[in-house]
């Protein structure tokens, strides 16, 4: 393979911009995340300093209603690349959890355009 990288994935991925939490149960903890793009194996997560998240987790991407447990394959800068657990284990999120989820992710915009407001 002359100047070409094989390609290991075994579904196609869509490129996306949504909002997704990872669930660190070990500590009870939960971070925010960015998927970039997404297929039925895995996602590729923007994330800020992710050398320090665990080897596996949970995500919650309540956009596609879903929640799968993940393990890391890949590590970079910014950015980690995961695939999913056995789809099974996949459950989808309740409708009051995701409203939860979808209402504390309206109130931090709204703090951040109140604070880029201000600005002017």
């Amino acid at each position: 393979m002359t100047g070409m990288t094989a390609e290991r994935r075994q579904a196609a991925r869509r490129r996306t911009l949504i909002g997704a939490t990872i669930r660190v149960s070990q500590c009870n903890a939960t971070f925010s995340c960015t998927v970039r793009n997404l297929s039925e194996g895995g996602a590729r997560l923007d994330i800020e300093n992710p050398m320090w998240l665990p080897d596996a987790f949970e995500l919650d991407i309540p956009h596609h209603d879903l929640r799968a447990p993940a393990r890391i394959v890949r590590r970079a800068d910014n950015h980690v690349a995961v695939a999913f657990g056995n789809r099974r284990e996949a459950k989808s999120i309740s409708e009051v959890e995701k409203i939860r989820v979808l209402e504390a992710e309206r109130a931090k915009l709204a703090e951040r355009v109140r604070r880029l407001s201000e600005a002017y």
